[in-house]
């Protein structure tokens, strides 16, 4: 008696498609279900002005001394340092990962040109720092980021 094999190149073709379709579909319904977050509401005119944020960032690189900043994990603080001829300026705290935490603050510098802020109730990971600021009627870019833990 000749007995025919079970599993042939037939059914491991068919096995294969078979796969490849769940495989697919999972995927597809996987991406369909994941959060988006633009990078910035108005992405397309941040890409026009880019030029000007190249300028920036050179102007700041060509500067003797420029904003520095520090996190202290042990006392969830931001301590900022600014130059002494700085005007003004706004820092923003981004967060890569979900744009509804991002954090704006004015600079609002003390006696000794810092400025510290209390990000205790954060939530922890990955923030980018920007900080844009004016001096002497021009205008400067500085970033940088730090891990919350």
């Amino acid at each position: 008696m000749n007995k025919k094999p079970l599993f042939n190149w037939g059914w491991g073709i068919a096995i294969f498609y078979g796969l490849f379709l769940v495989i697919a579909i999972g995927s597809a319904i996987f991406t369909s279900t994941l959060d988006y977050f633009l990078v910035s509401e108005d992405y397309y005119q941040e890409g026009i002005d880019y030029q000007d944020q190249i300028d920036k960032i050179q102007r700041t690189s060509d500067l003797a001394e420029s904003v520095k900043w520090k996190y202290d994990p042990n006392s969830h603080v931001v301590q900022f340092k600014y130059p002494e001829n700085l005007s003004s300026g706004k820092i923003i705290f981004y967060r890569p990962s979900n744009s509804n935490l991002d954090r704006y603050a004015k600079i609002d510098r003390d006696e000794n040109n810092q400025q510290a802020i209390n990000i205790r109730n954060w939530q922890k990971g990955f923030w980018k720092i920007k900080v844009d600021w004016q001096m002497n009627n021009k205008t400067y870019f500085n970033e940088g980021s730090i891990d919350i833990k």
